[in-house]
């Protein structure tokens, strides 16, 4: 597999890593299913790879090739389908990951969050600073989910909807995960 070289112009057609940040974090068991994840990547960007120099070879000697714009194209296709599967692998790793994050920060497992060769992105911090105010600000502006269900004065101390309340503030606060 070491004998397939990238080629210069192609940056993406490398493994994805998760954030630092985040792996540090993560439970023994997701980082090893991600490992897991990660070496079936590297098979597939290595087949990628080779599609891709097997194209540029074509495309070298298109002229020549009776049906050399068919093969192009077969081959682009290809190159296409198989740059999709990688996409959908980061995914399923980001959805693995998902329950390992905190509430407040899950939307980083979001397909919005542009790939780089980091699963969440170069700007991280930056991301979990905006997702850190964005939280606080909802929390002031919205009401809880047991407050619009009933008045607090109806909740008796020790009763299972305060032990809810008391534990989504907990979590709110940071406190539990």
């Amino acid at each position: 597999m070491n004998r397939i070289a990238c080629p210069q112009n192609c940056e993406a057609l490398t493994k994805v890593k998760v954030n630092q940040l985040i792996w540090d974090n993560l439970s023994a068991n997701v980082r090893s299913q991600d490992l897991r994840m990660q070496k079936v990547q590297t098979s597939l960007i290595k087949g990628i790879t080779g599609v891709v120099l097997a194209t540029n070879k074509v495309l070298g000697c298109l002229d020549s090739i009776l049906v050399g714009r068919d093969l192009i194209q077969s081959l682009s296709d290809s190159i296409a389908m198989l740059a999709n599967a990688n996409k959908e692998i980061n995914m399923r790793r980001k959805e693995m990951i998902k329950p390992d994050l905190h509430d407040d920060y899950k939307h980083l497992c979001s397909s919005s969050i542009e790939l780089t060769s980091f699963l969440f992105g170069d700007e991280l911090p930056k991301q979990v600073k905006d997702l850190t105010e964005v939280n606080r600000v909802g929390k002031k502006v919205t009401h809880s989910r047991i407050a619009r269900r009933q008045k607090p004065s109806d909740t008796k101390v020790g009763s299972p909807l305060n032990m809810a309340e008391t534990l989504d503030t907990t979590r709110q606060n940071g406190l539990i995960f």
